[in-house]
């Protein structure tokens, strides 16, 4: 990800090749505060951000 990823998103998918879906903190922390169950969150340790 470079510096034009627009880091406001809460929700995006990157492309085919890779299926996962994608939240930022602040949208995991609104669906927990909620008490949505259902769902795991698993940190995503393979995404690079570009300053």
């Amino acid at each position: 990800m470079n510096k034009s990823f627009n880091n406001e998103l809460d929700l995006f998918k990157i492309s085919i090749i890779d299926g996962n879906t994608y939240i930022s903190e602040r949208l995991k922390n609104d669906i927990v505060s909620t008490g949505l169950t259902g769902l795991d969150f698993i940190p995503a340790t393979n995404l690079i951000v570009e300053n």
